[in-house]
């Protein structure tokens, strides 16, 4: 099973180094710059906690998407011990890494949340398990936030369910944030048809503002749980939780703006998401605090002439 699971690593590696390529020298050396800088800035005493949530996140991310379960089933590795002997590899140096520099926060976050989440060794498939969600306060143009609480609303839960078992600790509620920031940024990704697009009857800038709204209001309405709770338990963050949810609140309408400005009906742009991750730590780069402001207000002009073209052409 071990050699299994390192095969089944090297091919992920392998996938996600293509993944960066196709991105051009210039996009792959600003993102390189800028997970280097997130890295050593989360090596801070207090931060590992916080880098070690992001990484789980991208690897749950990864789990929850995965489309070989079959596959791996036929070869009977569908299981919970070989999934967790594959993120164990995968992140086997940052656990090592906050083992050396005994954090055991940061240690129990990202090893505890492998486990947990290797358990889901199965698709999600709600039709069968006869669980029908609908969400008829959220607009019928807001149709990704519909789809994507109908696969996520698990993840929701947990996040919840540990914010409220964990809530003397202060740093459990930005981690939460920053996790809603990504999985709403992540609702993004998928691209609608032209005829949804035109059907609203708004011009591109309408438009824009339309869903840049939206999705500001549709995360803080999943977040404000979290961020009221903070404030009354932990008054003494308050300014780091005000940063955190500005910059979240950010990353939301950059989701929007990049999601438009490389619009292509139909398509799933995930490779879109690691830009997206970097841009949720910046609160926590000081040099980097302006950069999703400046690449917001570059992609909602890309995203403008983009719209323009897709509904005069």
């Amino acid at each position: 099973m071990l050699q299994a699971a390192g095969f089944i690593t090297v091919i992920h590696l392998r996938r996600t180094w293509r993944i960066v390529t196709a991105l051009g020298l210039f996009r792959a050396v600003f993102l390189l710059v800028l997970i280097i800088f997130g890295f050593t800035s989360t090596l801070r005493p207090g931060m590992l906690p916080l880098q070690a949530a992001l990484i789980l996140s991208l690897i749950v991310q990864s789990h929850l998407t995965r489309k070989d379960h079959n596959f791996l089933m036929s070869l009977s590795l569908n299981k919970p011990v070989f999934f967790i002997t594959i993120y164990s590899l995968m992140a086997g140096p940052f656990i090592l890494l906050y083992l050396l520099l005994r954090d055991f926060n940061a240690f129990l976050i990202l090893a505890a949340g492998l486990c947990l989440f290797s358990l889901f060794n199965k698709p999600v498939k709600f039709r069968k398990r006869k669980i029908h969600l609908s969400f008829p306060l959220i607009p019928a143009d807001a149709w990704e936030w519909r789809a994507g609480l109908k696969n996520s609303w698990l993840i929701l839960l947990l996040s919840w369910l540990m914010l409220l078992i964990f809530y003397r600790q202060d740093f459990i509620f930005p981690g939460c944030i920053l996790l809603f920031s990504l999985l709403a940024a992540g609702f993004q990704m998928n691209h609608e048809s032209v005829s949804m697009v035109r059907a609203l009857g708004l011009n591109s800038r309408q438009f824009l503002i339309r869903k840049v709204n939206l999705q500001l209001l549709l995360f803080l309405a999943i977040s404000a749980p979290a961020i009221i709770s903070s404030m009354i338990l932990h008054p003494e963050g308050n300014i780091a939780l005000l940063m955190v949810t500005l910059n979240s609140l950010l990353v939301q309408a950059f989701a929007v703006a990049i999601k438009y400005s490389g619009y292509r009906q139909g398509q799933h742009t995930q490779y879109q998401m690691s830009i997206i991750v970097i841009l949720n730590i910046a609160f926590a780069i000081p040099v980097l605090l302006p950069l999703p402001l400046i690449m917001l207000a570059i992609y909602l002009r890309r995203a403008g002439l983009q719209l323009k073209t897709v509904l005069y052409a």
